[in-house]
């Protein structure tokens, strides 16, 4: 990877740090934003722990995160093009990114992929507040 792109990768992964808090409530501890993508659809969730240890959720107004996933996505190698991806922030500042690469196009396997992320991820589905 070049240096220039290394850079775009950083202000892009920043961005998408920003676009979070962006759209969170100030007291968010954790926040999860979690996006499916390929060359027909992408989805995109939001999820972040309260202060009171539930799970909030958010699926709209997130426009500047998924152009954030979108760009990631144009830098990334043709030959390592990944599929989905989680990016965890905490309300201290830590981020970090996880890529999978699994076949996402089969749109009716789309809740059992999000069930498997929500166990791995968060771990519990009864304190999400939809």
């Amino acid at each position: 990877m070049s240096l220039i792109t290394s850079e775009r990768v950083n202000d892009i992964y920043h961005s998408i740090g920003q676009n979070i808090v962006d759209v969170l409530p100030e007291d968010f501890v954790t926040a999860w934003a979690y996006a499916e993508i390929n060359d027909e659809f992408y989805s995109l969730e939001l999820f972040y722990r309260k202060p009171n240890g539930r799970i909030g959720y958010i699926d709209d107004g997130l426009g500047g995160l998924e152009r954030g996933f979108r760009d990631m996505l144009r830098e990334a190698p043709d030959d390592n093009k990944w599929t989905s991806a989680t990016f965890k922030l905490s309300s201290k500042g830590a981020m970090s990114i996880d890529f999978c690469y699994d076949d996402v196009t089969d749109f009716e396997q789309a809740a059992e992929r999000r069930n498997a992320w929500i166990a791995q991820y968060l771990e519990d589905r009864s304190a999400i507040d939809w």
